[in-house]
């Protein structure tokens, strides 16, 4: 049995979301459960196209790892308080922003889902995915 992804068309997280340019929301599933990786950047300033906004302290752009809300059947959005830290020394920030950020945070949501999916084929699951 092996993990499938599905890349959705909406931001998975942040409430600035609707001013990032940059966004990733993946959907992974495996043996019953559900897990979003989302990547959100590149936020502009409503008004001024051209000023690029951190999203955090000190970062461009992040990724984050949640479970899907179990009673969300219809978009599998985020679980609220569902968030699942990432490994030790994995990357998921950009503390800088130039005209390959973007690349450098796709690359970084495609390693943090290979990540998940590895997890899951291997045997982890979220500590509270019981509940």
């Amino acid at each position: 049995m092996s993990a499938t992804t599905q890349e959705r068309g909406w931001p998975s997280h942040y409430i600035m979301c609707h001013r990032c340019v940059f966004h990733r929301n993946t959907l992974v599933t495996f043996d019953g459960v559900e897990i979003v990786v989302g990547t959100v950047g590149n936020m502009r300033i409503d008004g001024k196209d051209n000023v690029i906004d951190k999203i955090g302290l000190n970062h461009y752009y992040e990724t984050k790892v949640f479970r899907a809300d179990p009673n969300d059947a219809l978009h599998h959005d985020p679980l609220s308080g569902g968030e699942i830290y990432p490994h030790e020394g994995e990357k998921w920030r950009i503390d800088h922003h130039n005209e390959n950020c973007d690349n450098e945070a796709n690359d970084m949501h495609e390693a943090t889902v290979a990540r998940v999916v590895s997890d899951l084929e291997t045997g982890w699951r979220p500590e509270s995915a019981a509940d």
